[in-house]
């Protein structure tokens, strides 16, 4: 199993509410499919930065990167609830989206 972390950040030229923490989990958890292979989600919001992590069971730690990023970019695309909120940056290797090992 890996732990995925994806972090959002809100627009701030946007008017956004703050997140809903039950709320966000929730429209996570509606994107993932059984394939997903989703076990556990976690978060930590702040003023205008969520860092999601999703633990996924995957073979490989690039299979579980697109699964966690699959699923968030889905949340992020049609939830008027995630509206004004975007990837901080997709990029792997620049630690944005960060992999490990759960264990």
């Amino acid at each position: 199993m890996y732990a995925v972390t994806v972090s959002i950040r809100g627009d701030l030229l946007r008017a956004t509410d703050r997140l809903d923490s039950a709320g966000l989990i929730d429209i996570l958890w509606a994107h993932a499919l059984p394939q997903d292979r989703l076990e556990h989600i976690a978060k930590h919001i702040g003023d205008d930065t969520v860092d999601i992590k999703l633990f996924v069971k995957s073979d490989t730690p690039e299979n579980a990167y697109q699964t966690a990023a699959r699923i968030c970019q889905s949340a992020l695309q049609t939830s008027s609830s995630l509206a004004g909120w975007r990837l901080i940056n997709d990029d792997q290797a620049n630690g944005v989206i960060r992999i490990s090992q759960a264990r």
